[in-house]
Formats: C-alpha cells, structure tokens, sequence
C-alpha cells in the first residue's frame, strides 16, 4: 500500500526497462518480463527436484561466457535412439564419450585388427550378400556385418552362359574372336580347280586328296607339304597308239632289215618254238618302251 500525505497529491509514475514490463489498472500496479530479454549477463532456472539419492543441478546460462551448463544428458550411448531428438544440443561430456569411440574403433581398425570371415552359409538376396566378420584382436569379440552389392547368383550366371553361348559353342562367331585376339589371317576354308573344271570350296576340317590316274604313267607323292607328280615310263600303255602301231606293221609287211646304226640298236631273241625276236629301240624317249618286231 502507498499513501502519500500533502495538500497537493504527488504525481507517482511506475516505469519498466528493457527486461520489464509496468501495467496500472486503477490502483494496482502488475510488473512483468519482456517477452524478448536484452542485455542479460546470466540466467540462472531452478534446479529440477533430485531423484532419492540423487542431487540436481540448475541451469545456467552465461551470456557473457556463452555457455549453457547444469545440462542432464552429458553421456552417448552408442547404439542411437530411433527417436533422437536431432534440435536437441549435445554436452561436452556427450562428445568427450564419442571422441573416445572413435579413437577406439581407429586403434582397432589401424595395425591391431585381424578380421576373418565367420564360419556360415551366406545367400545372395536381391543382388546382396551380406558376410560376418569378426576381428580376432578385440576384446569384446564383437561381429561386424559387410554388405557386398551386385552380386550374380549361381543360377543367374549358369542362365546367362547359357544365353550367350550354349554348351556346344555353336553361336559362337569364331571370326570375332579370331579379330579379338589378332588372328585375322586364320584359314576358315579355301578353294581348289583343276584344269578347266569348276572351282571346289573345300571347307576348314575338310581332306583334299590328290590322286593319279590308274595306267597312265603318272605318280604323285607327298614330302611334307610339297605335293610331287611325276612319270613312270614302264607304266605307260602303248597298245592304242596308232604311230606304233603303224611303225610295226609296214615292218611286218616289208619285212624290211633293220640294221643297228646311229641312235638304233637292234637286238635279237632266239626262240625255237616262236622263232628269234628282233628289237628295235630307237633314241631313248623318257616315259617310251623298245618296240619290238618279230
């Protein structure tokens, strides 16, 4: 209550600042806080009840230090919450906790590891196989999960050798492999004509044989990969060629004498039964026999 005395009432005025807030309503007067606080050095709360055996701490904050102390969530648990508050400030003693999980997950991770695949069955699942690993060193013999992605499962890779080329390998284009591997002067067939007579194509795998015709004087023969023709002269028939023959019957009807002399020599076969031979031979032809009178 305020009561001031004197024959001309004083005028009483009741001011606020920045921080506070004056309202007079008839006789009362109500003071507040702003709304927005300006130029405070600290603001101190009041320290929450204690648990039983427990104490608790106000909260405190320093403007001029710019810190925020009496905080209750000051440790890190490793395994993150699903409904981590993400606006919610983090303690020194939170980072102090997680700067030491790190540092012991480095340690482990850096020369002191001996990681090795977990004994197991492990399937390929929507492209993905994920293997346990353990790390021999640790203490806590914890497991570690390493996903490999893209994987192929045996029967995608059986089905896409199959598509690509069958068991048989007769969708192969063997021309583009024989580029591929710089083998484009390789032989894949060749041609063969003889005389006057069509070309043959003679496809790769195929056999050529070269042959002689039977009583024609003619040989042929292989020496490696040199093919040899050649004339056997005692093989020769001359029984059809009509200039011998023609020679040997005006002999007979002649009954001329031929006698031995240049480029002739005549030798004689006796014979009681048949009577003596006589044989001529001329100059000596390559591949020709002795023509015989008798």
């Amino acid at each position: 209550n305020v009561s001031l005395g004197g024959e001309t009432a004083p005028t009483v005025t009741f001011a606020g600042d920045a921080n506070i807030t004056s309202k007079v309503e008839g006789t009362k007067v109500t003071y507040g806080l702003n709304n927005a606080l300006t130029n405070m050095n600290s603001i101190t709360f009041a320290a929450p009840t204690a648990p039983a055996g427990g104490t608790s701490k106000a909260l405190t904050i320093d403007g001029k230090k710019g810190t925020i102390t009496g905080l209750t969530n000051t440790t890190w648990n490793a395994e993150i919450p699903k409904d981590l508050d993400l606006s919610q400030a983090a303690t020194q003693g939170q980072l102090k906790e997680l700067q030491q999980s790190i540092r012991t997950t480095s340690e482990q991770l850096s020369g002191k590891s001996d990681f090795a695949l977990e004994k197991g069955t492990y399937k390929v699942n929507n492209g993905n196989v994920t293997l346990k690993v353990k790390n021999g060193n640790s203490k806590d013999g914890s497991s570690y999960d390493v996903t490999i992605q893209d994987v192929a499962s045996a029967q995608a890779t059986t089905d896409a050798l199959n598509t690509k080329a069958n068991k048989d390998a007769t969708n192969i284009d063997s021309s583009v492999w024989l580029t591929k591997l710089g083998l484009t002067d390789a032989m894949h067939g060749f041609k063969v004509k003889a005389g006057t007579g069509d070309e043959q194509e003679i496809k790769n795998g195929e056999t050529v044989t070269f042959e002689a015709e039977t009583a024609k004087g003619l040989s042929v023969s292989r020496e490696g990969n040199t093919i040899k023709y050649g004339i056997e002269g005692s093989k020769i028939d001359l029984t059809s060629n009509t200039a011998i023959t023609n020679i040997n019957n005006t002999l007979k009807e002649d009954k001329a004498t031929v006698v031995a002399g240049d480029y002739v020599t005549v030798t004689t076969t006796a014979n009681k039964k048949t009577g003596n031979t006589f044989t001529v031979k001329g100059p000596e032809i390559t591949g020709e026999g002795s023509v015989s009178v008798s």
